[in-house]
């Protein structure tokens, strides 16, 4: 939508609606029994300048042999600067069983993409962020690259994190993660895929793939065009665990507008 900020006054106001809408929703469902999982999004590389973005992930884990149960919603604001830079922060809200729902940080960052797209083997971006904790925890530093390769009909991305720990109870070593997905459109507006999460944790205390949480599963999604200003976007999916530590399945949604 490389037209979006021919009205900035219209696309701020549609911004501002969207923010109150799924921020709204967001506290709404946190309300109810929701809590914490583990698979997110996975972010492309690309950046547009004047793009606004207003997304919420949720994710809702399962064991199927306990009562257990988490939800996290994950509310995010994007907004490119440049070419090439882009801004976000966000929050989560977040409950587990019959505990009380807690914010679960906030947090703030700036990505920048090292190239244009095609440019490079694989379209690559970088992402330096600062969580804040919200239940009294240690703060965190990220690092984060993105990579996207376009071969034929189908869409390969990658995120690769790392995590340091900031503040009285942080805990030394770096924490590791790593997602994957695969992509392919159907029919004319809709995309299937399959994504992998692993959360490997603290480097520098591992106690082997059974102590980690890995998850895989399909996702289908699609983009709506509602006019020149405005984009909706979906994506839904179901995540096996496929380590001990892992939750049983998790349900993830993903909502998005661009402006």
């Amino acid at each position: 939508m490389s037209q979006n900020f021919l009205n900035p006054t219209k696309s701020f106001l549609y911004g501002l609606l969207a923010s109150t809408v799924i921020g709204g929703a967001l506290l709404a469902g946190a309300a109810n029994d929701a809590a914490l999982a583990g698979p997110g999004k996975i972010n492309g590389p690309h950046v547009e300048k004047g793009e606004i973005e207003v997304e919420v992930t949720g994710t809702y884990g399962f064991d199927y042999d306990t009562a257990d149960d988490a939800f996290e919603n994950e509310f995010e604001f994007e907004y490119g600067l440049t070419d090439s830079i882009l801004f976000e922060a966000g929050f989560e809200v977040e409950k587990e069983n019959d505990e009380n729902t807690d914010i679960g940080g906030f947090g703030f960052g700036f990505r920048y993409e090292i190239a244009e797209p095609g440019e490079l083997w694989v379209d690559t971006a970088v992402e330096l962020g600062y969580e804040f904790s919200g239940t009294g925890g240690a703060d965190e530093l990220g690092l984060e690259v993105l990579l996207q390769k376009n071969i034929g009909a189908y869409t390969l991305r990658s995120n690769i994190g790392f995590e340091y720990e900031i503040g009285e109870e942080s805990e030394d070593g770096l924490g590791f993660e790593v997602a994957f997905g695969a992509y392919r459109p159907i029919f004319d507006h809709y995309e299937i895929g399959v994504e992998y999460f692993g959360e490997v944790g603290n480097l520098t205390e591992q106690s082997g793939y059974s102590a980690q949480e890995h998850f895989i599963g399909p996702v289908v999604g699609s983009e709506i065009h509602l006019n020149d200003d405005l984009a909706f976007g979906y994506k839904i999916g179901y995540f096996q665990g496929i380590s001990a530590e892992a939750t049983d399945g998790t349900l993830k949604y993903e909502i998005e507008f661009e402006f």
